[in-house]
């Protein structure tokens, strides 16, 4: 964008008479920075700003620092991105123009190291005096590495048009994977064209559902805008949309909660749901087309004016008002021949605006503290940028999404405090201010509380209001008394601390014999007085007390047999536990010290013991009492891999072998053919001899299935398998 356009977009808009009558005073400075500036950075991937000529500002510590020179160059357009932990990942100009004579960049994305990780060449991404030329956000696939996306510059055919990019190369993208040369970073996909032809705005928000964002850019025609979607599938197609102007102009900011695009000088309803531009709001009139944001917490747009008859002027509007219009306060007045370039959130939540205060080299960087509070300071040139070479009023362009959490509240109600004090002392407002308004109609920072009572104080500061409620006790010499602690297991003549029992507690004690300690240990006799003087901040009180008397308690437990004994049979599991007082701690037969175990397999032949120990070495033994003889015998059945039926006495039969009788028996042979070759209901049969019909069957394998239960079961069960007959 060419400097003739800058001075006509910054323009005046037409105050209305009861406003433009007012009589301006310039805001006032923060008295203290701690009040209006948070140190804490909610955002890191913005700490790192690179743009203009070689000029790189860090905010790491909560303010805009110079550090090391930058290897940008350019005229506006920017981005560069952080991670998590605020480290600078890499910038870019965003592109440029084939370099000539005129030494112009032909478009770079520098790494951390402000190397070049990729060259443009001049023919690719868009150009670096576009208002917004680049933009960067991580994949929503990936979120390590990221999307550059481009756009071109109006100029894009100054000296000629690249060959093939008749119209230009309108908005493009390019995927930067951060996992190649080592960890510095790579362009795996470059110069995508997305929508030609479009030239200088180009924005980017967060989608509603947070699974990815909406990039925004102008369109082919003067009244439209393109919206395009970026999810974890990639990016989509580009949506044309149509606006209710004629023309919109200038850079593209989106509020940080998604709801409003300010297309140069004009608002647009935005749903960062669907991607869909809405209604238009308003249109501020001659305002500037590219000095203008929004607050972190969307309720504030700033813009500014520039007119020759009128001083220039830094604006707010408060977008929550009915009549945004009626709504406008004047912020800062700036003098000649200074005019405003790009104004941009700050990871801090203060807003930051580039001031060009003459037509060659000099510059400076202003900065809007509490830009959403009751009093918004302007503070001009926190950074003093006249060192540089070249002309330039672009800043990094972010997705303002990332800021939306640093808004300022107008009216903040500190968590009340309780407070203990004597008569005559003075309580403090927690808050430096300008001004503040007790309950006790009181206006300075300190009173007297006549009583005890709670006591608010209203303070007024340049980012808002603050609300501090304190709960006050007045008192003089609380009550107090000596206490022991007594614990179970001390016995007569233990050493037992001694302590002051009062609130509050006392700031200091001396007991008898001039001891000063706060807690005194020592073996007392039964009945013995003892003494102690406490001090507190009111004065001091003397205090008396008998020593306790320690009984022991004798030991009377039995130990529980958890588990349901109605049919113990060895080889259960029970929970054994005890029960009963007098004592601390245990120890049982396997070592173990808890007060109920379990013994995963009991027996007969193990003695179940524990013993208990209690107060002043008493100890007492108990014995689980575990009865075996209601358990139900153990039934088992088997049946023979192999059968000799030769008449020797041995093997010769295949039947179940069964520690008990069994009940709703069924026997059935088969051979490998499946044929039925025995069967039989009669568990005191003599089982299967080989043949079948009386003929000798062959050697091989067969199969059997059998069901069967035992006494006092309805469990039936099933066996089935081979065996083989060997002759």
């Amino acid at each position: 964008m060419s400097l003739s356009y800058l001075l006509w977009a910054v323009g005046l808009y037409l105050i209305p008479m009861n406003i433009r009558d007012l009589y301006l005073i310039p805001a006032v400075g923060c008295l203290f920075l701690s009040i209006c500036t948070s140190p804490v950075l909610a955002q890191n991937e913005a700490i790192n700003w690179h743009f203009g000529d070689s000029i790189a500002v860090s905010f790491a510590s909560g303010e805009a620092v110079r550090v090391s020179p930058s290897s940008m160059t350019t005229i506006e357009g920017c981005a560069a991105i952080s991670d998590a932990a605020g480290n600078l990942l890499f910038y870019t100009n965003g592109g440029g123009r084939i370099p000539d004579s005129s030494g112009q960049n032909p478009g770079i994305i520098w790494n951390r190291n402000n190397q070049p990780m990729y060259d443009m060449m001049g023919t690719q991404g868009g150009g670096f005096s576009a208002e917004q030329s680049s933009i960067i956000f991580p994949d929503p696939a990936n979120e390590s590495n990221y999307y550059l996306f481009t756009m071109e510059e109006l100029e894009f055919d100054l000296g000629g048009s690249v060959e093939g990019q008749p119209l230009g190369r309108g908005l493009s993208y390019f995927y930067v994977d951060m996992s190649l040369n080592g960890g510095l970073g790579g362009v795996s996909l470059a110069d995508q064209r997305i929508f030609v032809p479009t030239y200088e705005g180009l924005a980017a928000t967060a989608r509603a559902d947070q699974q990815g964002y909406w990039v925004v850019a102008y369109g082919e025609n003067p009244d439209e805008l393109v919206v395009v979607g970026v999810d974890a599938s990639g990016v989509g197609q580009p949506q044309v949309q149509p606006l209710d102007i004629d023309e919109v102009l200038g850079t593209i900011k989106i509020s940080p909660d998604g709801s409003t695009i300010a297309a140069g000088n004009s608002l647009f309803e935005f749903d960062n749901a669907t991607g869909e531009v809405g209604e238009l709001i308003i249109t501020f009139i001659e305002h500037s087309r590219i000095t203008h944001s929004f607050t972190p917490d969307s309720r504030f747009y700033y813009s500014s004016i520039d007119n020759q008859t009128l001083e220039r002027r830094i604006l707010r509007y408060n977008l929550e008002e009915a009549d945004i219009l009626s709504s406008l306060e004047f912020i800062a007045i700036i003098p000649d021949p200074t005019i405003t370039g790009q104004m941009q959130i700050g990871p801090n939540g203060n807003l930051y605006v580039l001031e060009i205060f003459d037509t060659n080299t000099s510059a400076g960087l202003s900065e809007i503290v509490c830009p959403s509070g009751l009093f918004p300071t302007y503070n001009r040139f926190v950074l003093d940028l006249s060192d540089t070479d070249e002309f330039f009023f672009g800043l990094p362009n972010y997705v303002d999404a990332i800021f939306q959490n640093l808004g300022t509240e107008d009216t903040v109600f500190l968590e009340p405090i309780e407070l203990s004090i004597c008569p005559g002392d003075t309580i403090n407002a927690r808050q430096v201010g300008l001004n503040y308004e007790w309950s006790t109609e009181e206006g300075s920072f300190s009173i007297i509380p006549p009583e005890s009572g709670t006591y608010s104080v209203t303070i007024s500061t340049e980012c808002g209001v603050t609300i501090d409620e304190q709960i006050v006790t007045v008192n003089n010499v609380p009550e107090a008394e000596i206490r022991s602690i007594i614990l179970e297991g001390d016995c007569p003549g233990d050493s037992l601390p001694f302590y002051i029992l009062s609130s509050p507690a006392p700031d200091s004690v001396i007991w008898f014999d001039s001891i000063q300690i706060d807690t005194f240990e020592f073996a007392p006799i039964d009945g013995q007085t003892i003494t102690a003087t406490a001090f507190y901040a009111c004065g001091s009180v003397e205090l008396t007390s008998q020593a306790p008397i320690i009984d022991i308690e004798d030991i009377d437990a039995q130990i529980l047999v958890v588990t349901d004994t109605a049919q113990l049979c060895p080889g259960d599991e029970v929970s054994l536990r005890v029960d009963g007082t007098g004592f601390n701690s245990v120890s049982w037969f396997n070592g173990e010290e808890s007060f109920g175990i379990t013994v995963a397999s009991v027996d007969s032949s193990t003695t179940y013991r524990v013993v208990l120990n209690g107060s002043c070495n008493t100890s007492d033994t108990l014995v689980a009492d575990l009865d075996f003889s209601r358990c139900p015998p153990v039934c088992d059945a088997e049946f023979p891999d192999i059968i000799t039926p030769n008449g020797d006495g041995r093997n010769d039969l295949f039947r179940i072998f069964s520690s008990c009788q069994v009940e709703d028996y069924q026997l059935i042979v088969f051979n490998r053919w499946g044929q039925e070759v025995f069967t039989t209901s009669d568990p005191n049969n003599r089982g299967w001899d080989g043949t079948k019909n009386g003929e000798p069957q062959p050697m091989e394998a067969y199969l059997y299935v059998a069901t069967f239960r035992f006494p006092l079961s309805d469990e039936v069960q099933q066996r089935d398998g081979q065996f083989t007959l060997i002759r």
